[in-house]
């Protein structure tokens, strides 16, 4: 008799680990189905990123200063002031049809062309230059270096603007000053 209870003991158990592994499979076979049918376009989170909307820029009159907070305000961005501010003038231009926000500024330490928005980069960038990442950040943003007929200037790309800067001395000899609109 204990042979029999042994028997049927070790059928129970072989039971249970067949509906187990039956359930598994059952299991897996049901996720395998679901992720084939999965359709690619319901993955994607894209779509659910909410941006806000771009004011659209209007012309301004040109505004000429050598105050970094009102040249800042008149181009509606963060910019990098060159140390030793002379002149900035901040206008309105256009690109590939839309309207853009220029400013120039010079400075003793180097002179700054930048453009609002930033997709409008092209426009400042010269166009035969390679830029190459740096070890340099300006505004938290890294700076990119290209060499121009044998000086170095840089390209600073923000969210908002895009800018070029002219340093007149080696590049560790000047220094910005962030203003904010």
């Amino acid at each position: 008799m204990t042979e029999a209870k042994r028997a049927r003991g070790l059928g129970r158990v072989l039971r249970r680990v067949l509906a187990f592994l039956l359930s598994l499979l059952v299991m897996t076979a049901f996720y395998l189905v679901a992720v084939m049918m999965e359709n690619e376009e319901t993955r994607r989170s894209e779509r659910f990123l909410v941006e806000a909307a771009a004011a659209q820029l209007l012309k301004i009159e040109p505004v000429e200063s050598a105050d970094g907070r009102l040249l800042a305000r008149a181009f509606g961005a963060a910019l990098p002031l060159p140390e030793g501010l002379g002149s900035g003038r901040v206008e309105s231009g256009a690109y590939h049809g839309y309207i853009t926000r220029t400013v120039s500024l010079e400075g003793t330490a180097a002179r700054v062309t930048g453009v609002r928005p930033a997709s409008a980069a092209p426009g400042i960038m010269p166009p035969e230059a390679v830029f190459m990442a740096t070890d340099r950040a300006l505004m938290g943003v890294p700076l990119l270096r290209a060499r121009e007929e044998g000086q170095d200037v840089y390209a600073l790309m923000t969210g908002e603007a895009a800018f070029l800067i002219r340093p007149h001395a080696p590049p560790d000899a000047g220094g910005f000053i962030p203003t904010e609109p």
